[in-house]
């Protein structure tokens, strides 16, 4: 379910951007639900192109977090 955030993320390598949308996440036998994550919308630099990705979940820690939505580590 689209929350309306909008999302842009800079790498070395390019960036992507979107928006925010909630769901069941579940990875291996850990459930959370109304997890954010990133709905990819524009991506630039050739390592996007390449990818066919259609959208970013967050593995990191919370520290890094892009807006500081929560990880699905924390």
């Amino acid at each position: 379910v689209p929350n309306g955030e909008a999302f842009k993320i800079q790498y070395g390598s390019g960036g992507i951007e979107g928006f925010v949308s909630q769901d069941t996440a579940k990875l291996g036998d850990v459930t959370t639900p109304n997890f954010g994550f990133g709905e990819v919308t524009s991506v630039s630099g050739v390592a996007f192109y390449a990818s066919q990705m259609s959208g970013i979940l967050g593995l990191g820690y919370g520290s890094i977090s892009v807006d500081h939505l929560p990880t699905f580590i924390d």
